[in-house]
């Protein structure tokens, strides 16, 4: 192992081992129980699954996905034709709309935090646990930066 990596290095790995992963994924989960769901869609659910309320507004998910919200409203439409999200009249303002899983997008989710918690177990089985939760903190410090990046 080197003694020193540069930003060029740390990037080949991060894509290579996502990308490891990604195929890991696809060659280890049945065909029948992969969703129907391509990356647009994933990244989409994806903000309804890191919304700390379990909902979402479509402008939030268009900002957050950096694309118009036309365009998140397409998606999202996509994904409740099929059966993944629903949208549901706000509580708190009638006006707005929250997106939010359906019964066959929670069990998507499920299955993903299965698949990959195990994945991961897996692949950090022979990682300290201190280097473990040395890798946690770089990965929520580079998310925390990303996150302040984009307000600027």
């Amino acid at each position: 192992m080197k003694d020193k990596v540069d930003g060029k290095e740390i990037w080949k790995m991060l894509l290579k081992t996502m990308e490891a992963i990604r195929n890991f994924h696809d060659r280890n989960t049945p065909h029948n129980l992969r969703p129907k769901a391509t990356i647009s869609h994933i990244k989409v659910m994806s903000c309804v699954f890191l919304s700390s309320s379990g909902k979402i507004k479509l402008k939030d998910i268009a900002g957050e996905l950096g694309i118009t919200p036309g365009g998140a409203s397409q998606i999202v439409d996509n994904l409740v034709k099929k059966g993944m999200l629903k949208r549901c009249q706000s509580k708190d303002d009638r006006r707005v709309t929250d997106i939010t899983l359906s019964k066959k997008g929670a069990m998507i989710r499920s299955q993903l935090d299965s698949a990959f918690g195990a994945l991961i177990a897996q692949l950090l089985k022979s990682v300290p646990y201190a280097k473990q939760f040395i890798f946690y903190e770089v990965l929520e410090t580079m998310t925390l930066e990303l996150k302040k990046q984009r307000k600027q």
